[in-house]
């Protein structure tokens, strides 16, 4: 379980941008409720109405509480992943990469239509 031991101290400067991007209504809604969870914690809210209040998890809570004292409104504005394979590439990126290597040259990928149309005709010349 996780303590905190003082509400959330947010400068002035950083009020007024935080209170702007809750209230717009073209802000992500994903970084909207990051500037809630941080205004709701500088109110000295509990992580309790904060979840209620946000719409989110109580890590979520604690994960960008945190996000705020370390880097402030532009650790907010960052996608930070979660897990193990954050920043590692798709498992279709690798599968597709191994598939169709490159030999001798760029070669021709057809689209989905192209690719009806070649196994149409092989149909065709199999049976």
């Amino acid at each position: 379980m996780r303590k905190m031991e003082a509400c959330l101290y947010i400068a002035p400067s950083d009020r007024a941008v935080l209170e702007r991007l809750a209230a717009d209504g073209k802000t992500p809604q994903k970084l909207a409720a990051r500037a809630r969870i941080v205004l709701l914690s500088g109110r000295g809210f509990g992580t309790t109405a904060i979840m209620r209040e946000a719409r989110v998890s109580k890590p979520s809570v604690w994960r960008w509480q945190d996000a705020y004292q370390q880097g402030g409104i532009t650790r907010l504005c960052k996608d930070k992943g979660k897990g193990p394979k954050a920043g590692k590439p798709r498992l279709a990126d690798e599968v597709r990469l191994k598939a169709c290597p490159r030999e001798g040259g760029d070669r021709h990928h057809d689209g989905p239509g192209e690719a009806r149309e070649r196994h149409a005709l092989e149909r065709t010349h199999a049976g």
